[in-house]
């Protein structure tokens, strides 16, 4: 990762607690995704938003009853992340939440279903469809 040399030591000070807040988000982020994608592998659509279209078309009753909270969670969780990486100098994206978006951005008749998707994800990270206990995934991490 590249990033750009601080110089003061409050600066550093301040640097450091920010690094601090990024892998503790980053992890968040890396957790939160698994779990979702653990849903959505057994069954649960919206994380991909490949119903996004038809659900803008209905009532606003019926839009926020159907939309994913998960979805919405998550990409503002992704956002809060690159905007500090951003902020700390680094240049490169945050892997997971990268491939989150190109899997979102990921449309039409051959594209695989948001399960199968979700499996594929889950095992190109490294963990399974099912919860298991302890330990992070190395695969999640963006070192």
């Amino acid at each position: 990762m590249k990033r750009t040399p601080k110089t003061t030591a409050p600066a550093r000070t301040i640097d450091k607690k920010s690094e601090v807040q990024l892998r503790a988000l980053e992890e968040q982020f890396s957790s939160d995704l698994v779990a979702a994608l653990r849903e959505c592998a057994a069954g649960r659509w919206g994380m991909f938003g490949r119903n996004d279209a038809v659900i803008q078309t209905l009532p606003p009753s019926l839009r926020e009853v159907l939309k994913s909270k998960t979805a919405g969670q998550l990409l503002e969780a992704g956002e809060e992340v690159e905007h500090l990486r951003r902020e700390l100098g680094y240049t490169e994206s945050f892997l997971p939440y990268k491939r989150y978006l190109e899997c979102r951005r990921m449309q039409g008749s051959n594209a695989p279903g948001e399960p199968k998707l979700a499996r594929s994800l889950l095992e190109e990270i490294g963990v399974g469809v099912e919860r298991t206990s302890g330990g992070k995934n190395p695969k999640l991490q963006d070192d």
